[in-house]
């Protein structure tokens, strides 16, 4: 009997703004059907804002709930909203799924301590193109898009392997190339 290989937790980071819920959306319309692949919603103590970002929402209760009852993979705050993986992504992982989900740099260094198949997939993008995006998507005011991108330059370990998405450009070229390295994965 063959023993199933875990699939591998696929983290997509990068600063707010460079464009990482648009590129997983449309990944994952491209991967539609594919079995090999799984899209992990986050977490999110936000209301859903014109459907720009694809996520569960909770309150800071219940999100308080879940985290003391040990029910996220991974879990975090920043822009003073809390963020959490669901547990269950677990079992997906255990199953040989490669799960792709967008998190804070800030968990890398967590999650390749407790996962031993982790990538990091960082989207780039211009200060200049971040802060065009961030103001269009009409969710924050000027002072807390300020504050967001203040966090432009957060670093990214030096122990994550790492793949560069540059999303500055063609976004059908970024696009492709989230998919094909997806694809090297399987």
């Amino acid at each position: 009997m063959t023993q199933q290989q875990e699939g591998t937790l696929v983290l997509v980071v990068g600063p707010s703004g460079s464009g990482k819920d648009s590129l997983i959306r449309a990944v994952r319309e491209r991967l539609a059907g594919d079995s090999r692949f799984h899209f992990a919603k986050r977490v999110i103590t936000r209301a859903e804002h014109d459907g720009i970002e694809d996520h569960i929402h909770t309150t800071m209760d219940g999100f308080q709930l879940s985290e003391e009852g040990n029910a996220f993979l991974l879990h975090w705050h920043a822009h003073g909203h809390a963020y959490g993986i669901p547990g269950h992504i677990r079992h997906v992982l255990e199953m040989g799924q490669h799960v792709i989900v967008n998190v804070s740099r800030g968990v890398i260094e967590q999650a390749m301590a407790q996962y031993g198949h982790v990538r990091v997939i960082a989207v780039q993008a211009s200060l200049e193109t971040a802060f065009k995006r961030l103001k269009e998507r009409g969710r924050e005011s000027e002072e807390e898009i300020a504050q967001r991108l203040k966090r432009y330059d957060f670093p990214i370990p030096a122990i994550a392997n790492v793949f560069q998405v540059d999303n500055d450009g063609s976004f059908d070229d970024a696009v492709t190339c989230f998919t094909e390295f997806l694809f090297e994965l399987a």
